[in-house]
């Protein structure tokens, strides 16, 4: 299936002939053209004031915007102690070194792995996770627009923690994908960007390997789900691609994926995680693929297929974001990546994913701070309680994971302040 283009045609090839097949032209008065929602631009005068064909009318310039997508938040016990201040639980000051990159993006994407917590509960750790209701606010100030729900934790709670979740996201003016409190909501998530006067339509989809609890019942999803099947996106891959075509139908320009696949604390990309990559890759209806749940980063990669035929790039895991795991899994866990990839949006053709970007984060397990690993080998960032050495290891795991195919950046995007995200709702 083809993308929507954008296009902001002038319509006067329109008004000239139909001035050229009336028989009266001269005496008629033409009718002013009625510009369509990607020509919104285009002057409501007469044909009369309008540019002559013989006058140059300025080329209308592409646009690029940036998409950042981050790992899982797990409220680990041995976490919560550092989200304590000033008699709040809070998150914003473990993450304010990662804010300029969140923010500066045009359209930026969590995870939200775990609940939230119901009133009365501050959290709850592994292994039935609930998270402070007040870090989805941290969230929401840091710059994210929306957040992917479907992972193993998204059923910990049972619908009722599920509906809880997407409830509090959306009252923070969160987007969500992955997970529904209704059969009739939507399966995906419609942004509409708008900068320099063009609208461009993103829509989110989000799905997991599977739930917890099939495991521990030994049984399936679908059965752990009951009557409601639909609540969460959980090993439907074929489904998903439906979607996807019929978020296209719905005017969507790029589409993205966030997938919860992988082998846990295993860099190297897991048969699911190839598998999956490549029957989106070639469904040609995905623009991007984000990966996560390994809890360490992996390749960024581009799989051949994608929409233009041109390859789709997949970031097969960005590692955790927030989380207190240690070093005895691996070091890896403290070895994170914010995906930030970068679309443009040609004057006259479709949207696509120009490059795959991302930025070498560094977790801090004596202090729980996520920091840039440019600015912790810079000493930009103080108080940190890894050593350069630790840091520096981390880092060389993250290239390796990693590999060469991607951009590695070390200075945040910049969002013009008259770029506006708007969650359509999903109803």
């Amino acid at each position: 299936m083809k993308r929507n283009a954008l296009r902001l045609i002038p319509l006067l090839m329109v008004a000239s002939v139909a001035l050229s097949a009336c028989h009266s032209a001269s005496q008629a008065r033409p009718s002013t053209p009625t510009p369509t929602a990607a020509s919104s631009s285009v002057s409501q005068e007469s044909p009369s004031a309008q540019p002559t064909a013989a006058e140059s009318t300025p080329e209308e310039p592409d646009i690029t915007l940036t998409v950042a997508a981050t790992g899982d938040i797990l409220p680990h016990k041995r976490l919560m102690p550092d989200t304590r201040t000033k008699g709040k639980t809070q998150i914003s000051h473990l993450l304010s070194a990662i804010k300029p990159y969140i923010a500066g993006a045009d359209l930026a994407l969590c995870h939200q792995e775990a609940a939230v917590a119901f009133d009365g509960v501050d959290f709850e750790g592994f292994p039935e996770f609930q998270m402070p209701q007040q870090w989805i606010s941290d969230i929401k100030d840091l710059g994210y627009d929306g957040c992917s729900t479907a992972s193993n934790h998204t059923y910990d709670h049972a619908f009722e923690g599920l509906t809880h979740t997407l409830t509090t996201l959306t009252s923070h003016g969160l987007g969500t994908a992955g997970s529904q409190s209704t059969e009739k909501q939507l399966p995906y998530q419609m942004y509409d960007v708008t900068k320099d006067g063009r609208t461009i339509k993103i829509a989110h989809l989000s799905l997991t390997y599977g739930l917890n609890q099939q495991y521990a019942r030994g049984t399936s999803a679908a059965k752990v789900l009951g009557s409601r099947p639909w609540s969460v996106n959980a090993d439907n891959v074929d489904q998903t691609i439906e979607w996807a075509k019929q978020a296209r139908q719905a005017g969507a320009d790029i589409v993205i994926v966030s997938a919860h696949q992988g082998r846990e604390y295993h860099t190297e990309p897991s048969e699911g995680q190839i598998e999956w990559g490549k029957r989106f890759a070639q469904s040609g209806v995905v623009d991007l693929y984000i990966g996560h749940h390994p809890h360490v980063p992996g390749a960024i990669t581009k799989i051949p297929g994608g929409v233009d035929g041109d390859g789709m790039w997949a970031y097969y895991s960005t590692g955790n974001l927030l989380a207190s795991m240690q070093p005895k899994n691996t070091t890896a866990t403290q070895a994170e990546e914010i995906a930030l990839a970068t679309i443009t949006v040609p004057a006259h053709g479709v949207p696509h994913v120009s490059q795959a970007g991302w930025v070498a984060l560094t977790a801090d397990l004596k202090t729980h701070r996520v920091v840039p690993i440019s600015e912790a080998l810079s000493s930009q960032a103080s108080g940190l309680g890894e050593s350069t050495q630790a840091v520096q290891k981390q880092y060389a795991l993250l290239h390796q994971a990693v590999g060469d195919e991607a951009v590695e950046l070390t200075t945040p995007p910049h969002q013009d302040d008259a770029v506006k995200v708007v969650p359509e709702p999903r109803i």
